[in-house]
């Protein structure tokens, strides 16, 4: 029974996890409405969403080192590849584009780190995170980002719908927020999986 109410505690713990990480979202939807109404380039909505990945970049790389699974190397990469992305309007200053080419060297950076200990110890760190339970909210996270967000964020959809009064700003913060929300997600499955090996390790356990 002690066993049955602990689980339940840490479940309910990460859903405060996320409902915190999500009314801090909000919150910086909510200062961008009220100081510009909208969502400029520059703004809290985008600075938040450029830390939320920045973070869960940096602590994919971390868990790598740390518990020596390299195929975490792979994750951070590509999580560090969405993060030059968000910042491409600042690259597009040094050359349009150039951000492709940093992503490039970033992504050379992490199959290295991630094949150092071959390719067989690799995929299997990375199938074995594939597996775990956050995964599913990594993956959720990543849809919204990638897919969803740019979908919800046509022109042609809320050209319909508001017609004549159809505006970019109202559009774009749709598009924008969900983004957030995405981030969020990847980052809540990145600090619960984080706490995840940390318990198994305290524990001596593999999984």
């Amino acid at each position: 029974m002690k066993k049955s109410i602990q689980q339940i505690v840490n479940k309910f713990a990460e859903f405060l996890e996320l409902c915190m990480i999500l009314v801090f979202a909000t919150g910086m939807i909510y200062l961008d409405a009220k100081l510009w109404g909208y969502i400029p380039f520059e703004s809290f909505v985008e600075f938040t969403q450029e830390f939320f990945i920045m973070v869960s970049s940096i602590i994919f790389g971390v868990l790598a080192h740390k518990y020596e699974k390299p195929g975490l190397w792979l994750v951070s990469g590509f999580l560090g590849c969405m993060f030059i992305r968000e910042l491409d309007e600042y690259f597009d200053m040094l050359s349009h584009g150039c951000w492709v080419y940093f992503a490039l060297l970033y992504t050379g950076i992490s199959i290295y780190l991630a094949l150092r200990q071959g390719l067989a110890e690799a995929l299997s760190s990375l199938a074995e995170y594939m597996q775990s339970r956050y995964f599913i909210t990594m993956s959720c996270g990543m849809a919204l980002v990638l897919v969803y967000s740019r979908l919800i964020g046509m022109k042609l959809i809320w050209q319909i719908i508001m017609q004549d009064q159809f505006s970019y700003y109202v559009k774009n913060v749709i598009e924008e927020s969900t983004e957030l929300v995405g981030y969020a997600f990847i980052l809540v499955a990145t600090l619960q999986y984080a706490w995840l090996l940390r318990q198994n390790q305290l524990k001596g356990s593999d999984f």
